[in-house]
């Protein structure tokens, strides 16, 4: 686990970090985020493991078309639930908050 994401793992803070997303799509075009990568506070690529989807939503933020996903993820020996957004029109996935 990196600085970054540690010092944000306190509280629940909207932390809009932008990610590439390795997804699994099955035949009717259900998307289920499988891992992803982000670069840290110092430029390094990070790997991501999401170990399991707990929610899944459509929402509509403000006009803006979203997928949400709030999951279980691995950051390094700590297991966290994170939130997930994926920007339908821009084609965009962000890590949008760390939950408590």
């Amino acid at each position: 686990m990196n600085g970054y994401m540690a010092a944000k793992m306190g509280a629940v803070k909207v932390l809009d970090i932008p990610i590439q997303m390795f997804c699994d799509i099955d035949f009717a075009g259900k998307i289920t985020p499988v891992l992803f990568r982000y670069r840290n506070s110092s430029e390094q690529i990070e790997k991501v493991s999401v170990s399991e989807v707990l929610d899944r939503n459509e929402r509509n933020y403000n006009g803006i078309r979203e997928k949400q996903y709030i999951c279980n993820v691995r950051l390094g020996d700590i297991k966290k639930i994170i939130e997930l957004r994926f920007d339908i029109d821009k084609q965009r996935w962000r890590i949008f908050q760390i939950l408590p």
